[in-house]
């Protein structure tokens, strides 16, 4: 805009002033009605620092209230002066309140950013409400759904803390790593507790809960290596957001699988077996599902 290859200037400014001598390059316009006026600020720090662009947009409203602007909290401007008693309150007639707005690229990065944030938590919220109800659907066991969600949710918590210790914050793509622990990761307890159900047909319920985990360890382990290997490869993009959900996700489905045969098996064990030893159903060898 300083630069002006085209000269512009000269007819923006004419066409701002009102009243007032708008000088073009200052970065103060004004709108001809006298009842609009734009501020353009170049922040020091790069756009894509969210925590730079908040402190700036904060102690900007934070003036702003203080001369006894109004700042929407929705971020979305609402036109139209009221007028303002004494203290502040609509009503009175001693001032005009004047509503202060921000666009512009912090703006935009900061409302996508959190836009971006509540969707991947709606997101991992509804993944996980939905493997568990399948899970209670499929096993029958309504009463196990606690016992499978507090290591999915371990995991989780296990994970974000990675993230801050390896990036100190998390970009907004990244956070879809939660919705991909709790659907991938829902594998693991699927396997545990289908043997857990074989096992109790000829075994007592600790000795068939410890074959179970004997057993599967291995497997499940290298069951969860193979798309962890695949997630570990995107760090290899030069998209900051999908190496970082590359390295969060394979290193989320290694965490999860430590937290089920941990923490899961830990739980069941210190249940009443009467909790959960419920052996198989033995399938019948006819019909539609056996052929």
């Amino acid at each position: 805009v300083t630069t002006d290859p085209l000269e512009l200037l000269p007819l923006g400014s004419a066409r701002l002033s009102h009243g007032l001598p708008v000088d073009a390059r200052s970065g103060y316009f004004q709108s001809a009605d006298g009842k609009a006026l734009m501020l353009f600020v170049r922040p020091h720090a790069p756009t894509s620092d969210y925590r730079a662009d908040r402190r700036l947009i904060d102690a900007a409203a934070a003036l702003a209230l203080r001369l006894g602007a109004r700042v929407p909290r929705d971020g979305r401007f609402h036109g139209g002066a009221r007028p303002l008693g004494p203290s502040g309150e609509a009503g009175g007639a001693e001032r005009s309140e004047i509503t202060v707005g921000f666009t512009g690229a912090c703006a935009f990065w900061m409302y996508y950013q959190n836009w971006l944030h509540r969707d991947m938590q709606l997101s991992t919220v509804l993944s996980g409400i939905a493997v568990l109800v399948l899970f209670g659907i499929f096993f029958r066991a309504v009463r196990a759904l606690p016992l499978v969600a507090l290591p999915l949710v371990v995991g989780i918590v296990w994970t974000a803390a990675a993230a801050e210790l390896l990036y100190g914050r998390v970009n907004a793509v990244s956070l879809a790593f939660g919705t991909i622990l709790v659907s991938i990761g829902i594998d693991v307890p699927i396997q545990l507790y289908n043997r857990l159900r074989e096992e109790l047909l000829g075994k007592p319920p600790l000795e068939a809960l410890a074959t179970t985990v004997r057993v599967l360890a291995g497997p499940s382990l290298t069951a969860t290596l193979a798309p962890a290997a695949v997630f570990f490869a995107c760090a290899l993009s030069s998209y900051r957001g999908l190496g970082e959900l590359g390295v969060l996700a394979g290193i989320g489905l290694i965490l999860n699988w430590l937290a089920m045969l941990t923490l899961f098996p830990a739980l069941l064990a210190r249940l009443p077996s009467t909790w959960w030893a419920r052996p198989a159903h033995v399938s019948r060898t006819g019909g539609l599902l056996g052929r």
